[in-house]
């Protein structure tokens, strides 16, 4: 079971919609509107989908509302998807995240229960480039509301290839993949893999990962490319992991490194066009006006990603960890 970082985009929603709900001008005297999260990936396991509920009152604050499940869930909500390419359809069952893996952050929303609507792959069987429609009758005999987007397909690397091994230089060191059907944007992600000794035991070490967001909201190269080409400065990487981990007395081994692409759809990338951030496909640290949901708030939208793993590193890079001016505070051995 899989979960797309992705989804840390429904706080942006909440706190967008938090900000600006009391400046709304409303004719009646509140509105109940639904808040919607959801992406359907071609490379998951189980798809989730949040669906909660605000109360537009332009005499209070909607942060009244947070703290209480029951004025943020629906409670008789049933949530369906549609294959519009045959008609099939699909009813999602009522789980709690937290129960699921997906233990609810702390903040301004209640933690318990964290109601999600799931799905497992193997029953959606999606199919890329199909539209699929979300549909949610709230249960209080008021109008559906209806989304819809379309599946992308898979990106796959090419570039590492999964034997290669890797080094930065201070150049451009550069990805290539096969595009995603669909894709609008992409994001590559960098794992960086290592051990550390324990302060009290240096004979003991323990395994750690920090991960960088190399390329963030990168756009086709054109709408007829087979393969995406990109690439960053390898001096940037070296930067990154010398403000990322803490100088201390302690030694470290660098083990792998991870190379994640991830693909995003049109409705993501209307997201980021009008919030204008810089914080990529899986951000969690901006607001929008953006929705493609009708009559209230989120998106409904498509991701995919493809990764290679544990690649080694060549002598060189070893050394540049080692004794770069960059990193060779950072004790690697």
């Amino acid at each position: 079971m899989k979960f797309l970082g992705i989804f840390s985009l429904s706080l942006a929603f909440m706190l967008s919609f938090s900000a600006c709900s009391n400046e709304l001008d409303l004719t009646a005297p509140w509105k109940d509107v639904p808040i919607v999260y959801g992406m359907l990936s071609t490379s998951d396991t189980a798809h989730y989908i949040r669906i909660e509920r605000a109360f537009l009152d332009p005499e209070k604050n909607a942060l009244n509302f947070t703290k209480n499940p029951d004025s943020i869930y629906y409670s008789n909500a049933t949530v369906s998807l549609v294959n519009l390419g045959n008609g099939e359809r699909f009813e999602l069952t009522k789980v709690d995240g937290n129960n699921e893996g997906f233990v609810r952050d702390t903040g301004i929303w209640a933690q318990a229960p964290n109601y999600l609507y799931k799905i497992k792959s193997d029953v959606l069987n999606l199919v890329s480039g199909n539209q699929y429609q979300l549909i949610i009758d709230k249960g209080d005999n008021q109008p559906a509301t209806k989304a819809q987007t379309q599946v992308i397909g898979l990106p796959e690397i090419i570039r590492p290839t999964p034997n290669q091994k890797v080094a930065f230089s201070q150049g451009d060191y550069v990805l290539n993949w096969r595009a995603a059907v669909g894709a609008e944007l992409y994001d590559v992600d960098v794992v960086f893999n290592y051990e550390e000794s324990l302060e009290s035991d240096p004979s003991q070490f323990v395994p750690k990962s920090v991960q960088w967001k190399a390329l963030i909201g990168v756009e086709p190269t054109n709408n007829n490319a087979q393969v995406e080409v990109h690439g960053f400065q390898g001096t940037e990487f070296y930067r990154w992991l010398s403000s990322t981990l803490p100088k201390k007395n302690v030694i470290r081994h660098a083990q792998s490194i991870s190379f994640i692409v991830t693909a995003g759809g049109i409705e993501i990338k209307k997201y980021f066009e009008v919030s204008k951030a810089n914080f990529g496909i899986t951000g969690s640290e901006t607001t929008t006006n953006y929705t493609n949901i009708p009559d209230g708030f989120g998106i409904f939208s498509s991701l995919s990603k493809h990764q290679t793993v544990d690649l080694e590193f060549t002598i060189s890079m070893m050394d540049s960890l080692k004794n770069g001016y960059l990193t060779a505070g950072l004790n690697f051995q």
